[in-house]
């Protein structure tokens, strides 16, 4: 049985660690109508991971420069620390600008 197979047959009772790694097989196989809602429900419940997943998501799949940067907002919100946030902080508050 695949990894997927099992998590999806398994949903109802999967831990966070456990769906955020469903929605990254989702990913992987280009289902993002799959992937997104769960990383979505998991950022509602402050799982910074899940909030990374959607920055880089909606930065370099959707283009979408202001919704990346609001989602890495809210990583910092979280005590998200670190070179890589700030990184990708400072980056999307230029694309913002440029593409506004």
């Amino acid at each position: 049985m695949s990894a997927l197979r099992h998590l999806e047959d398994s949903a109802g009772d999967l831990s966070s660690d456990a769906k955020f790694e469903l929605a990254g097989l989702y990913a992987r196989s280009g289902q993002w109508d799959k992937a997104l809602p769960i990383w979505n429900a998991l950022a509602q419940e402050n799982v910074v991971c899940a909030m990374e997943r959607l920055a880089i998501y909606h930065e370099h799949r959707k283009r979408d420069f202001q919704s990346a940067l609001q989602w890495t907002e809210r990583m910092l919100l979280q005590n998200a620390l670190g070179d890589e946030v700030e990184r990708r902080r400072a980056r999307l508050m230029r694309k913002s600008v440029r593409h506004s």
